[in-house]
């Protein structure tokens, strides 16, 4: 039996239930078992994405331009919507809708025009003073 400092101290067991012995578990054996799985895992998705267009195109005689709706049924859904109910992704998470991204658009084009605005009169106004004075 190994010594008790051998075994993991986190409580960690392994597929039997005992008590793991760190030095026959994790490090560089687990490294290699993610990246085979990660690489098997992608070649079944592409394997079965090519089989997919396979059969659509030959077993029920579609063409590819007619086929797109099976192969990104979401993709497709959203190009089919009215153009009222279509939502952007943002990039830092939430769902807007196309209305309030035309609505934000045009607020900050308008924040900026009326920050130009306040310029030129202020502009004008030194002028003015400036023609009064002199």
């Amino acid at each position: 039996m190994e010594a008790k400092a051998d075994y993991t101290q986190d409580g960690i067991v392994d597929f039997c239930g005992q008590p793991a012995v760190s030095s026959k578990t994790g490090k560089w054996k687990a490294c290699a078992f993610l990246v085979g799985y990660e690489a098997f895992e992608r070649m079944a998705f592409y394997g079965v994405a090519s089989n997919l267009v396979n059969y659509l195109t030959t077993q029920l005689h579609e063409d590819i331009v007619s086929s797109i709706p099976h192969l990104r049924p979401t993709e497709y859904k959203r190009l089919r919507l009215p153009r009222n109910r279509r939502t952007v992704n943002r990039a830092y998470g939430g769902v807007l809708s196309g209305s309030v991204v035309r609505e934000r658009i045009i607020r900050a084009f308008l924040v900026e025009e009326k920050k130009i605005v306040k310029k030129v009169l202020k502009i004008q106004k030194a002028k003015e003073k400036q023609a009064l004075k002199g």
